[in-house]
């Protein structure tokens, strides 16, 4: 919803490219570099909380700093940059916690806990259409600056260690670079190889969905309808987080994965060969169903394949490079449009979601072959040192 504000404000499309690419650069940077200093921290929670608080600062400018281009470009690109880390640090984090209830006996998993983001993110985006359509971008934009005051009040609320953590608090201490060794997560074959899975994955989701307004044009609707299609999909990814535990344990992580991959290719000729709004509807049918069983399992899964001590960098990794991929996947896309007309955007998403889908099964048909085995902490003499002291390495 920000272009449509950019937009109303005046700027050219030259200027919004400007923005939108230093928002991807920023969104690149910033995961990397904030899950590495949760992991040195030990303490995803206190890394959370900060980069909260800054995110709402930093979305309370946004309406303030108006038509001022610079303070703009620096503004969006800082917000957007602490919006990816939020992200990714807050799947790690919810994992983590899931995991540790799991073993006092709770069946608790993350894809009951990220329906929850998924129905406030629906409910979000019904609110911003119809406000788009009543008031204006301007007026829509300003909502963030109230969302603000609630996400620094949150923090401001919860900043201080709870009496459970207290007493683990005192003997956590920051590790060194040395200590944590990040450089394990690249000799990890099942992580690296999923890593390019799952940034060609995200990079095809995002590449199309950025280009459905200019689709829902073509089909003859109404750009702002986009804002319902969001509703939909998101609302549609409740379910399935929620029976994505039962998926798993009758399919596993892998091939409940490769279900998703397989349905994001057959969800892009809904949008090739649509013929109104109706065939794009369908085709965000599908992606949600889809994105529910892809965000619970795929957050578990990276989380399963890594060390404890690096679960913040590794998911922080995945985010960094879908963006970087995306940037440049984005940059193209106007060009391909120009040239090609919007249908073929989803012709290349198709394409990579395919490739998506064989180079999973080739590279869990290669390990097998070669025998990789997964990895185990017991076998990993930094973890056992890590896990050998007395502070936890994650709450």
């Amino acid at each position: 919803f920000f272009v449509p504000y950019y937009v109303e404000l005046g700027y050219s499309n030259s200027r919004i490219g400007i923005i939108m690419a230093a928002n991807s650069a920023m969104a690149s940077i910033f995961p990397p570099l904030l899950g590495l200093l949760s992991d040195k921290l030990r303490s995803k929670r206190k890394t959370l909380l900060f980069c909260l608080a800054v995110l709402g600062l930093t979305a309370l400018c946004v309406p303030v700093v108006g038509k001022q281009f610079l303070l703009t470009l620096l503004i969006a690109a800082l917000y957007n940059g602490l919006r990816y880390a939020t992200v990714s640090i807050g799947e790690t984090w919810a994992m983590s916690e899931v995991n540790r209830a799991a073993a006092l006996g709770s069946r608790m998993s993350y894809g009951s806990v990220r329906a929850w983001g998924s129905l406030g993110y629906s409910l979000t985006c019904l609110a911003y259409y119809f406000c788009l359509n009543g008031t204006g971008a301007s007026n829509a934009i300003t909502m963030y600056g109230g969302a603000a005051l609630a996400l620094i009040a949150f923090c401001i609320a919860f900043a201080g260690k709870n009496k459970e953590q207290a007493g683990a608090s005192a003997h956590t201490r920051t590790l060194s670079m040395k200590e944590l060794k990040p450089g394990r997560l690249f000799k990890n074959y099942y992580y690296m190889t999923f890593l390019v899975v799952y940034v060609l994955m995200s990079c095809s989701m995002n590449f199309g969905q950025n280009y459905m307004s200019q689709l829902m044009e073509e089909v003859g609707g109404n750009a702002a309808f986009t804002g319902v299609l969001n509703f939909v999909r998101s609302f549609l990814e409740i379910p399935l987080l929620f029976l994505s535990p039962l998926l798993v344990r009758r399919l596993g992580y892998r091939s409940s994965l490769m279900i998703s991959c397989a349905a994001f290719v057959v969800e892009q000729f809904f949008y090739i060969y649509a013929g109104g709004a109706a065939g794009v509807m369908l085709g965000q049918v599908i992606r949600g169903l889809s994105c529910g069983i892809m965000f619970s399992c795929a957050v578990s899964y990276i989380y399963s394949l890594v060390p404890r001590s690096l679960t913040a960098t590794a998911q922080s990794i995945c985010a960094g490079c879908n963006n970087i991929v995306s940037m440049l996947a984005n940059l193209a896309g106007g060009f391909l449009i120009d040239a090609l007309g919007i249908r073929s955007i989803f012709w290349v998403s198709a394409g990579i979601q395919l490739a998506a889908v064989l180079l999973f099964a080739g590279s869990l048909l290669l390990a097998r072959l070669r025998r990789i085995a997964p990895y185990e902490a017991a076998a990993d003499p930094v973890e056992q040192a890590l896990s050998a002291q007395t502070a936890p390495a994650a709450r």
